[in-house]
């Protein structure tokens, strides 16, 4: 190889490293964004659901107040279906137990984070529907 082609390959073969070096590190940093920005959509879902699910649980126990029965869709409780909430439409209040009300609605993420009252707000319809069965402080096993 002649000088001047020694010459001409340097730069390219400096320009391609150039590019590997800086361009890894900003590859990496868009993974790391992307994989961020995914974690913080789902949180907000998440959380939306979780909203939900508290104005769903107020509704199902209004409604079991008014009606002395369990709703059998939302067109018992008179709304749409809330995006991201699970309910169980098929609850026998005569033969469910407390834990068959306290997983009855659920977000569809299956777990609660940013609600700390669900649990109260489930015992409030466990006790409700207790009381419509005359035994108000009889918990019945499986």
């Amino acid at each position: 190889m002649t000088d001047a082609a020694q010459q001409a390959s340097r730069p390219r073969w400096m320009r391609c490293t150039l590019i590997l070096v800086a361009g890894i590190p900003l590859v990496v940093a868009g993974f790391v964004l992307g994989y961020l920005t995914c974690g913080v959509v789902q949180w907000q879902r998440g959380t939306a659901a979780e909203y939900h699910t508290a104005r769903t649980i107020r509704d199902i126990t209004d409604f079991v107040e008014s009606n002395s029965r369990w709703p059998s869709s939302w067109q018992d409780l008179g709304t749409a279906p809330w995006e991201g909430v699970v309910v169980n439409w098929s609850i026998d209040l005569s033969a469910c137990d407390r834990h068959d009300i306290m997983t009855s609605i659920t977000p569809e993420t299956g777990r609660y984070r940013t609600y700390p009252h669900a649990e109260l707000d489930l015992n409030r319809l466990w006790l409700l529907v207790q009381e419509f069965r005359g035994s108000p402080h009889e918990e019945r096993s499986n």
